[in-house]
């Protein structure tokens, strides 16, 4: 494994790694798919999340590429990958029509994104309204807030 630059070690048992050249690097408890390796089988080792590169940001189940692009995988109960579903994503997926993401904030069950045109966007479980459509009903895809 190349030199590390980031990483964390999570208390549920799931760690990842960004390295100096942009690869991400995850290990650990995998019973959502949280390594993003295609299963649900733990991994005891590093293993570099295929199709990733030049990564700038990650998370649990989540990374941000230098193109701006925003992955998501793994616990997907309430649609919080945005992938139109709420099955568990095994693989990383590119979340459609959203660009230039600068941070995301994920609690597994909800997803906040700040783009660079300074617009939110919430996706996942909305219970409480916490998605902000005016609904209380699951969003599985992301949502554009309006601030009126």
């Amino acid at each position: 494994m190349p030199a590390v630059l980031k990483s964390q070690v999570r208390e549920a048992g799931y760690s990842w790694a960004i390295t100096k050249d942009g690869s991400l690097w995850t290990w650990g408890f995998n019973n959502s798919g949280q390594v993003g390796d295609g299963t649900t089988k733990s991994r005891l080792t590093p293993y570099r999340v295929p199709g990733l590169t030049n990564v700038k940001a990650a998370g649990d189940g989540w990374a941000i590429t230098g193109d701006g692009s925003l992955w998501t995988w793994g616990f997907n109960s309430d649609g919080s990958v945005g992938d139109g579903t709420t099955k568990d994503r095994l693989t990383p997926y590119k979340v459609p029509g959203l660009t230039n993401v600068k941070t995301i904030f994920m609690d597994g069950w909800t997803s906040y994104a700040l783009t660079g045109d300074g617009s939110m966007w919430a996706w996942g479980g909305n219970d409480c309204g916490q998605v902000g459509d005016g609904t209380t009903t699951s969003c599985l895809t992301p949502y554009k807030l309006q601030f009126k």
